[in-house]
């Protein structure tokens, strides 16, 4: 499900430069004034020509950027550290995940695979190119990644989470539920885990099941707003539309919420099969969606599911 964005409260700018003081760098003018270049809409300054030359820096300053959501300049930041030292595998992990993040999905498979001739069993990079597989709904290739990833890292939730997804993407439920149980077998409280098994249940038309999964889950203290939307979801599915649309105001607007219940409508309508592929579980977000129109979704500050 594409997300629609909220408008942003804080502005990256602002963000990074107090980011740039709580990492001592204070003393690196440059640095910080390309901190606070960022998010106000100008061109972002090439890394090379104000940024110090160190890795290390280079590096804290590229995560300070992707934890602010500035993707781009984190973007140049990681590359730069790799062209720096290209032995060291952390810059093209981080490249991958910020510009699957970013939906750059060729580019993110470039840095993995780069990673992967550094070091071909990384279970991050086997991860994250499966992941990027999946995106772009390659699944076979998907398949084959995620396999080696479950190899290198046999107890990692994130492997079980996004092996379960190429099977629902794929129609056989009954697996990916496999899948996600044995995963929460080692990661009991994985909140993707729970997640995209409810999303499973629900796509095969187990909706007390889903929600029975969910609920506690969403409606706890560690619920997020996007895990929220997908309980509104299940229960849009279910016909419980009362509940979908009490659950959808706690973090949108009622316009949003009318048009959410009208597509959970749309796809109650569609046979089952044709349901499976219009809604899935996505490795890097809680839902996906393509068809039109797409349910909004309140902006959450976490990427997992």
């Amino acid at each position: 499900m594409q997300n629609a964005r909220l408008p942003r409260i804080r502005s990256g700018a602002r963000h990074l430069a107090t980011v740039c003081a709580l990492l001592g760098l204070a003393a690196l003018p440059n640095a910080c004034a390309t901190a606070t270049k960022l998010g106000d809409g100008r061109p972002y300054p090439e890394a090379s020509a104000q940024l110090p030359e160190t890795y290390a820096t280079l590096m804290r300053i590229g995560d300070a950027s992707r934890a602010a959501n500035e993707l781009p300049a984190a973007v140049r930041l990681y590359r730069r550290a790799n062209s720096l030292d290209p032995n060291k595998i952390a810059p093209l992990l981080r490249l991958g995940e910020t510009l699957n993040a970013m939906q750059a999905f060729n580019e993110a498979a470039t840095a993995y695979r780069h990673a992967l001739k550094i070091d071909p069993k990384n279970a991050e990079a086997l991860l994250g190119l499966g992941n990027v597989f999946v995106s772009l709904d390659q699944l076979g290739h998907a398949r084959d990644y995620l396999a080696r990833a479950q190899i290198a890292a046999p107890q990692d939730a994130r492997v079980f989470s996004s092996e379960g997804v190429v099977l629902d993407m794929k129609g056989d439920h009954d697996a990916a539920q496999a899948r996600y149980r044995a995963g929460l077998a080692f990661a009991p409280d994985d909140p993707s885990l729970i997640n995209n098994l409810a999303l499973s249940l629900a796509l095969s038309g187990r909706y007390d099941a889903a929600i029975a999964e969910l609920r506690p889950l969403a409606l706890g203290p560690q619920a997020t707003p996007r895990v929220r939307q997908n309980l509104a979801l299940i229960y849009g599915l279910a016909g419980r539309l009362d509940e979908a649309a009490r659950l959808g105001r706690v973090d949108l607007d009622d316009s949003s919420v009318q048009n959410n219940l009208a597509y959970y409508g749309e796809l109650r309508a569609l046979a089952n099969s044709t349901r499976s592929a219009a809604v899935g579980a996505s490795p890097a977000a809680s839902v996906s969606a393509t068809p039109a129109p797409t349910p909004a979704m309140p902006a959450d500050t976490q990427t997992a599911h």
